[in-house]
């Protein structure tokens, strides 16, 4: 794991605890929601990709929890833990038979800021933006000679910046969200000192994704 990432986890643990126990510290009551996202990714790796290949978005499904607290006026905190099927494909133009399949599955910890414009209207356009830890919980490795488990070769976990545009809007008993959201790996995802074991094979990598969630949410 990188030095910055378990800083990272912490402060945003730290934050999401801070975020739940604040309510009873301030002069109104803490408006909360929670709710459940649906999500489906296009997703990729930067970095340098091997001789002669080339990265290739594929898309994934994901699913997460949301916690959200109003901190102001127009303004809410969301923590959204919640499962990832991220990866890509890595395409060899001269040699097909190189061709690999990356998948990785991840639990991903954001926490994220909301700010909404105004108040007044039923449709309520926001930006979000916001920092996430991703655990990769599996990752393989698929190619003409069958799949390999790369799990060992990947950090524990990896540091991310989001940023996003979303609409809020009335729905049943509750409100839903639709999000667009960009997410940037900030650190490596192999381990330090894990080499290639074949020249098709990525040496340092980090990931990226735009997600497209659907939120449905309701106040407690």
């Amino acid at each position: 794991m990188t030095r910055r990432t378990p800083t990272l986890l912490m402060l945003i643990l730290l934050a999401a605890g801070l975020v739940l126990s604040a309510g009873a510290a301030s002069g109104r009551a803490a408006e909360w929601s929670v709710g459940l996202g649906l999500d489906v990714a296009r997703t990729g790796l930067s970095g340098r990709a091997p001789q002669d290949g080339k990265y290739q978005a594929r898309f994934g499904p994901g699913v997460a929890a949301a916690i959200d607290r109003e901190i102001a006026t127009g303004v809410q905190l969301s923590f959204q833990p919640g499962w990832i099927q991220g990866g890509t494909n890595l395409e060899f133009e001269e040699s097909p038979d190189l061709d690999r399949e990356i998948s990785i599955d991840y639990l991903e910890l954001p926490l994220l800021v909301r700010v909404y414009t105004e108040a007044a209207r039923r449709v309520r356009p926001y930006a979000l933006a916001g920092l996430a830890v991703g655990i990769p919980l599996r990752a393989e490795v698929g190619s003409a000679g069958g799949t390999e488990d790369v799990l060992d070769q990947l950090e524990p976990a990896d540091a991310r910046a989001k940023f996003g545009l979303g609409l809020r809007f009335p729905a049943g008993s509750g409100h839903a969200f639709v999000d667009l959201v960009y997410t940037q790996g900030l650190t490596n995802l192999t381990r330090n000192g894990t080499d290639p074991e074949t020249p098709a094979d990525p040496e340092r990598y980090k990931g990226t994704a735009m997600t497209l969630r659907l939120t449905w949410m309701v106040a407690l």
